[in-house]
């Protein structure tokens, strides 16, 4: 079987752009876990709306039926 031996500049080329293809795939990562973080934090903040809007609902019903 027949090898092909590459130049150290040819290798030293291939591990800048698998270092720099490591490096975008980081920022990406790093992107989105910021975004998850960000969400999580959103539905925490909003998670008692529903809940609000539940009672709300309720009582005006109830009043309705108290005016009736």
């Amino acid at each position: 079987m027949e090898t092909e031996n590459i130049q150290r500049s040819e290798h030293e080329e291939f591990a800048q752009r698998i270092t720099e293809e490591n490096d975008r795939q980081n920022h990406r990562l790093a992107v989105l876990e910021e975004n998850t973080r960000r969400r999580e934090k959103l539905n925490v903040s909003i998670g008692p709306f529903p809940v609000s809007w539940t009672i709300n609902k309720k009582v005006k019903m109830y009043f309705r039926q108290i005016q009736k």
